[in-house]
């Protein structure tokens, strides 16, 4: 009984100790859900051969920012890809981390829904709820013709 008494005598501050530093860093706080609203596709997305023409000049470096607005964040992707490229955009919330995929939906190796040029591509991502939290925005690049999507963006939101 004495063993059992002394072995809890010192346990029992030890557990207390551990517990109570728990959950006081602020950078292990999980930032407030996201509610996304929706994506505009802009530059290259929905074009064909024939009204490719305008959109082939427009080369621009591949780009990431963000804007808030009230509780709105907005998050634009401008990428360079192969035209005629059917894209959706996929997103998800995994605590601070906000991840979107660029997703090429070719049916690879079926290429026959690409053009043969390089073409700039617009996404306006829209979420709603943002309330001043730090998010990790991680944004990938799907395409068929690899074997592993490609992280083309990696930045902080504050």
């Amino acid at each position: 009984m004495k063993n059992i008494f002394m072995v809890c005598f010192f346990l029992i501050p030890l557990v207390v100790l551990f517990s109570c530093g728990q959950g006081t860093n602020s950078s292990d706080q999980n930032a407030g859900e996201l509610k996304y609203l929706n994506t505009v596709y802009g530059g290259c997305n929905n074009t064909t051969e024939q009204n490719i023409t305008e959109f082939i000049a427009d080369f621009k470096n591949d780009t990431v920012f963000y804007s808030i607005n009230g509780d709105t964040l907005k998050i634009t992707i401008g990428q360079n890809y192969i035209c005629c490229a059917p894209f959706e955009v996929l997103q998800r919330q995994q605590n601070q981390n906000l991840l979107i995929t660029l997703n090429d939906t070719c049916n690879w190796p079926d290429s026959s829904c690409y053009c043969k040029c390089p073409c700039y591509y617009d996404f306006d991502v829209y979420f709603s709820g943002y309330n001043n939290d730090t998010y990790y925005l991680k944004v990938y690049l799907h395409d068929p013709r690899q074997a592993a999507d490609s992280l083309i963006h990696d930045v902080v939101i504050k």
